[in-house]
């Protein structure tokens, strides 16, 4: 057997992306953190951590419909001295329809922070959706 066979692979996979049967998340990004109060800018992202699955599960019910779904919304959050969300507001989106921004907005309705101790203030941010992004073959 020549040398050179031996070290070729017998089997390469094409380089055209993902396969057929692969799933790929939808992309939810969070940006633009403000908080005010005694909450921190750490509490805040660990709450927000927490709600991901949530939030994409919204997306995901909402581009059910519209499969190339993408904007960014502004929220706006209230949050008393025991965690509890006490108000949450929509305060901007370019997302064509309510579904997602009422869907989020009930979510974060329930939403609960773990506050170290008693720290009611208020948390101001972005939300990024758009639908799954798929490599490209060179990457």
């Amino acid at each position: 057997m020549p040398r050179e066979a031996a070290t070729k692979p017998a089997f390469a996979a094409p380089s055209r992306g993902p396969p057929s049967w692969v799933i790929l998340p939808p992309r939810v990004r969070v940006s633009d953190i403000t908080v005010d109060g005694k909450l921190t800018r750490a509490i805040v992202e660990q709450a927000l951590l927490e709600t991901y699955g949530r939030l994409r599960l919204c997306y995901e019910y909402a581009a059910r419909h519209k499969p190339d779904l993408e904007g960014r919304m502004a929220v706006k959050l209230v949050v008393d001295s025991y965690g509890q969300v006490v108000e949450a507001t929509p305060t901007g989106s370019n997302l064509p329809g309510t579904d997602l921004v009422t869907c989020v907005m009930q979510g974060f309705a329930y939403g609960r922070f773990e506050l170290p101790a008693l720290r009611p203030g208020g948390a101001a941010f972005a939300i990024e959706f758009s639908p799954p992004q798929v490599p490209d073959a060179a990457e």
